[in-house]
């Protein structure tokens, strides 16, 4: 599912195919604009039903973590916080599937602060943070 999120996302305008990495904070040294990571964050594992096998509802909890580079403009930065979280919700809306690897996803929350800002590559960096929550198919 990840790596299926990761193709989703790298076919957007707003970052790109080399600006998304899974795990990888290294793009950010190389990005202009904005980039994201994804990473794991949880997985849960409840009874679906009774019987042997007993089937399981897995969801799995992924962070998709935008990165929006300050380029000395608050105005353009800020704003940009409300692009890449438009393009990560339009994208995941457009395939709630994540490419047929999920079921569904059940769940997007994001959020973002102001005094978050980080340094990498030699620049200053605005995270949006994103959880997508989805559910996996059950074999």
């Amino acid at each position: 599912m990840a790596d299926a999120l990761i193709t989703m996302l790298s076919a957007t305008s707003c970052f790109g195919a080399s600006m998304v990495s899974k795990n990888s904070y290294q793009i950010l040294e190389q990005a202009a604009g904005s980039a994201a990571i994804v990473t794991f964050r949880e997985f849960t594992s409840t009874p679906a039903a009774f019987g042997n096998p007993t089937p399981k509802d897995i969801i799995w909890t992924f962070i998709v973590t935008a990165y929006c580079r300050d380029t000395g403009d608050t105005v353009a930065l800020l704003n940009s916080t409300f692009a890449v979280t438009d393009v990560i919700l339009n994208c995941i809306r457009a395939d709630d599937t994540l490419l047929g690897t999920a079921e569904q996803v059940l769940s997007i929350r994001g959020s973002r602060r102001e005094d978050e800002i980080r340094e990498a590559g030699g620049a200053l960096w605005l995270p949006v943070v994103v959880e997508v929550e989805a559910k996996e198919f059950w074999n």
